[in-house]
């Protein structure tokens, strides 16, 4: 097919594109338009390497489908309604064997659920050694709660290539969160990624804005595929960047913290510059702590 172009090559020769070239690019083209022509070194490339596929297991030229435990087609990502189903009928735990049973099946899904470790935070004395099984109304609120949740779960969207994204961070007494989200064609904000853990240990005696830098580090540790690729609009109450990098002498976990951040190219926009649905949302499950 491309026999034509090889003399327009060779040195010294000058280019005149004539009809046979003309048409050996039209045939090309016409060519790659066949969808057998695309879908076939897809289905070669096993038989070559001796690989075996599960018929049941592949679909060709589909819209939509699952792929591991989700839903994946062209307006994002959503949970398997399966899924759903098996944490909406698991009755109240009535032992920690149960509530890690439960726990489990949100730890699968906890990037489609903001604010997870705020929403389970009632249920963490349960876990502690040597303390009794006492499932009380704030356990069972909590409970209650995560499946209202899930009854209309969000829909995630993947990141569109050179669209700056928006990083949220919150920092509570004693949790962190975080949200990942991207305005798209129409200007709308979608979310692509909810992060939340409770803090543990020294963590717990941070200073606000310290606890703050936490869950900015917690964030780009987690994302950080997503960071890498794109420039980040950080949106927080306080400025974490300018409390690191403002220090006069970094020693210890703000040299750690510094040396992570410098790899990434993330600008820090107030909050009450940004007006969102996603926004909103993210304020509303995470409340600004009394000081």
């Amino acid at each position: 097919m491309c026999q034509p172009f090889s003399r327009l090559l060779k040195k010294d020769t000058s280019f005149e594109w004539d009809d046979s070239c003309r048409n050996a690019f039209n045939n090309i083209k016409a060519y790659l338009t066949k969808p057998s022509v695309l879908v076939a070194p897809i289905v070669d490339r096993p038989f070559f390497f001796q690989l075996k596929m599960n018929p049941l297991k592949c679909a060709f030229s589909v819209t939509s489908g699952k792929f591991l435990g989700f839903i994946v087609h062209h307006r994002g990502i959503k949970i398997n309604q399966s899924k759903i189903d098996a944490i909406q009928k698991m009755p109240e735990p009535k032992n920690v064997s149960e509530l890690k049973s439960f726990q489990g099946h949100l730890a699968y899904i906890r990037r489609f659920i903001l604010n997870l470790a705020g929403r389970c935070q009632p249920f963490s004395r349960l876990l502690k050694k040597d303390t009794s099984f006492e499932w009380d109304d704030s356990c069972q609120n909590a409970f209650n709660n995560i499946k209202a949740y899930l009854t209309k779960p969000p829909m995630l969207v993947a990141p569109i290539v050179d669209r700056t994204l928006l990083l949220y961070i919150a920092a509570q007494e004693k949790l962190v969160g975080a949200l990942l989200a991207q305005c798209n064609e129409n200007n709308k904000e979608r979310s692509l990624y909810y992060l939340s853990r409770t803090l543990v240990g020294a963590e717990l005696n941070y200073s606000p804005i310290e606890k703050t830098c936490l869950a900015l580090i917690f964030a780009i540790q987690k994302l950080r595929h997503y960071l890498l690729a794109h420039s980040t609009n950080l949106i927080s109450r306080t400025d974490p960047l300018k409390y690191i990098m403002s220090r006069p002498i970094l020693s210890g976990r703000l040299a750690n913290w510094a040396l992570l951040l410098s790899e990434f190219k993330i600008n820090f926009v107030p909050q009450h510059a940004i007006k969102g649905q996603a926004l909103a949302n993210f304020l509303a499950d995470h409340p600004v702590p009394v000081e």
